[in-house]
């Protein structure tokens, strides 16, 4: 009976080691497996990308093979040994081509899909920026930070003169020993890229605690109110820079959440330092890093029990980023006045708080409605000018490329036990069938939560400074939250209609939206290359007439000032101005447009206004030794003088003088008052 009794026990355990040994030797095979996708991983995006075109090609090649075979009149034989042949390589390619569908089809942890659509959107970002040729178009302080520090200074003496460390140090660095040694074309190259990869990335930390699409780095790169802080070099340098380092901290600071020991401390001591460089090349992009760590220690909880109090490093980071460049300021110089804007007394904090909306306002909604809405009208009449045929074809199967890999690509997120518990779904009927969809679950709401932080975190800046001045290229750092919160709803409201339509939607949507936003950044490369070509008509008229002055052998304190230089380049674009609006800026295009020649500034005069009470003492044309007048529709320069009008009599308040060039010729009369000053043509 015993023997019986302990029969069956010992069954059952042979049966469990049995299954153990299975369950051992498949395991070895799926590790196999793993391996050997792990080895194929370096051909997968030439793969996915082009297994379609590998395809196609292969068929017509195979096709026009067959046709040559059999007018050759070759035997049978051969025929039925070709056609074998064909079909061969024909099924490995379409076992390629189904293999790379796969790697598309495995899921958030799969990088396969990220790189390819990081390279898309870079592809799509340069093919923008380069949409009117293989040439960037400087803009304001680009010819300063990148040309004229460099071939007028060395580093030591630019920082004893301006003290280039004394505010944004790895930016100011970044200018003269990276950016500055590389043409300008490079440079775009680089940050489109390096935003790209940094919009993937993050999409990929996020994807811990979120199910992001293909539309959250469309978003964030490719809205056409971030073109001024990514196109933009002495902007993007700074912002795209400062966003990668502040994506690595996150990443830092995941990998310290799921690491111990002496590596998890190294990954802390990482973030840190990436944080703290986020800071050093932009206040803002700082600022976002600071938000990033402190949204993931919110969503973390208790499941990776005090870790997640490592967010704490942002105020040591915070503080080390902005005393340390204190101990290189040189007083009076614009760097260090960065400084003394921040946090230093000026208006009263409610008049802060009200300029700052109203710049808000400004920024986000009149100039980027006006870029979403008119900016596609003209990028839409650009295109059917024409000439942009050929690169539009390109954008467009870039977006579609982009709706095939988010289509393809398994939504999901980097799934990490026990941090959702708090997901939910319900079963309903649809048409008589059972679906399941999403509810507002915790997810959802915490996701909200995450996307209000990071859209508002780079912009308390502002509300700190003595002066708010919110311009279109510091929007930029707040796409991160506009983007997830819009990704969010839209998979929500998609997931309500069950697997199909999550995946469809957001999808379709991320093409439509590129295409779109393409449209309407062909219209702010149109703006660019329109006050180019607008300034670069004024510098090279101007910077001959100074030449042939002999400009460089003035004597110290004379100065000159050119009549009807200044146009409004926001009448083209609101945010973009001309290199005429200011002495300093358009004193450096003319010493770029002359290039070795270190010319003196030259004032720039509106007709319509020389001046009024506050610029009198300055802008007074009566003060300047060498005065020019610019001649907008023919494009010249031509050196004048003034004579007193007869009609002017001596105790009147207001004079009328006569620009006259050596000739005798008369451009206008010149009335000066007491309050102000003007051109009256004729």
């Amino acid at each position: 009976m015993c023997c019986r009794g302990i029969r069956p026990a010992y069954r059952i355990e042979k049966v469990l080691e049995k299954k153990k040994i299975e369950n051992k030797k498949s395991s070895k095979n799926r590790e196999k497996t793993r391996d050997d996708g792990r080895s194929l991983k370096k051909t997968a995006p030439a793969a996915a990308a082009m297994s379609f075109i590998i395809i196609a090609g292969a068929r017509a090649m195979f096709t026009h093979s067959g046709r040559s075979a059999e007018n050759s009149g070759s035997s049978k034989k051969e025929k039925a040994a070709e056609k074998a042949q064909q079909e061969q390589v024909s099924s490995g390619v379409r076992e390629y081509a189904a293999w790379a569908v796969d790697h598309l089809r495995s899921g958030a942890r799969d990088p396969i899909p990220s790189v390819l659509t990081a390279a898309v959107i870079a592809l799509l970002l340069i093919v923008r920026a380069f949409i009117y040729g293989f040439r960037y178009f400087p803009y304001a302080d680009d010819k300063i930070q990148y040309w004229y520090f460099r071939t007028f200074s060395s580093f030591g003496a630019l920082q004893a003169k301006s003290g280039v460390l004394g505010s944004r140090p790895l930016a100011g660095l970044a200018d003269y020993f990276v950016w500055s040694r590389m043409p300008f074309v490079l440079d775009v190259i680089m940050i489109s890229v390096i935003f790209a990869v940094s919009a993937v990335l993050l999409r990929q930390a996020l994807r811990r605690y979120f199910d992001l699409s293909a539309l959250f780095p469309v978003l964030l790169t490719l809205m056409p109110l971030g073109i001024e802080g990514s196109y933009w070099l002495s902007a993007s340098t700074r912002i795209i820079m400062g966003m990668l380092a502040a994506v690595l901290a996150e990443i830092m600071f995941i990998k310290w959440l799921d690491t111990s020991g002496v590596r998890g401390a190294l990954c802390l001591a990482a973030s840190f330092l990436l944080m703290t460089a986020s800071y050093g090349f932009y206040e803002q992009t700082g600022l976002l890093a600071s938000a990033l760590l402190l949204v993931t220690a919110f969503l973390e909880g208790r499941r990776s029990g005090l870790r997640p109090l490592g967010f704490l490093l942002c105020l040591p980071s915070a503080l080390a980023a902005f005393y340390i460049p204190t101990f290189f300021r040189v007083k009076g110089s614009p760097y260090s006045a960065r400084i003394d804007d921040a946090v230093k007394g000026g208006t009263p904090l409610n008049d802060r708080l009200g300029r700052f909306m109203e710049q808000l306002d400004k920024v986000f909604f009149q100039e980027g409605g006006e870029l979403m809405t008119r900016g596609f009208s003209r990028g839409a009449a650009e295109i059917a000018a024409g000439g942009l045929a050929g690169k539009m074809v390109l954008v467009v199967f870039l977006c579609l490329l982009l709706f095939a890999i988010a289509f393809l690509e398994k939504n999901g997120r980097t799934f990490v036990p026990g941090v959702h518990r708090h997901n939910r779904s319900r079963r309903r009927k649809v048409n008589g069938r059972t679906r399941t969809g999403s509810v507002m679950s915790w997810d959802l709401a915490a996701g909200l939560i995450v996307s209000a932080v990071l859209t508002a975190a780079p912009l308390t800046v502002f509300m700190l400074m003595s002066e708010p001045s919110l311009a279109c290229r510091n929007a930029l750092p707040c796409f991160a939250g506009i983007a997830l919160f819009a990704d969010l709803m839209v998979s929500w409201l998609s997931s309500l209609g069950g697997e199909k339509w999550r995946r469809l939607i957001p999808a379709v949507l991320a093409a439509l939206l590129a295409l779109y936003f393409m449209v309407c950044g062909i219209s702010e490369m149109w703006c660019y290359k329109t006050v180019w070509e607008k300034d670069s008509r004024l510098a090279v008229p101007l910077a001959e007439a100074l030449e042939e002055d002999g400009a460089d052998k003035w004597a110290q304190g004379e100065s000159s000032a050119v009549i009807g230089a200044v146009w409004d380049g926001r009448r083209i674009s609101r945010h973009i101005e001309s290199a005429s609006s200011y002495s300093w800026s358009l004193g450096v295009m003319l010493r770029y447009t002359a290039k070795d020649k270190d010319l003196p500034n030259v004032v720039p005069l509106d007709s319509s206004e020389l001046y009024d009470r506050e610029t009198k003492a300055s802008n007074d044309p009566r003060l300047f030794k060498y005065l020019y007048y610019y001649d907008e529709k023919a494009g010249t320069i031509n050196r004048v003088h003034l004579e007193l009008s007869p009609q002017s009599a001596v105790e009147d308040t207001t004079q009328y003088w006569y620009i006259m060039d050596s000739a005798g010729s008369r451009y206008g009369t010149m009335v000066i008052s007491s309050d102000s000053g003007k051109v009256l043509e004729g």
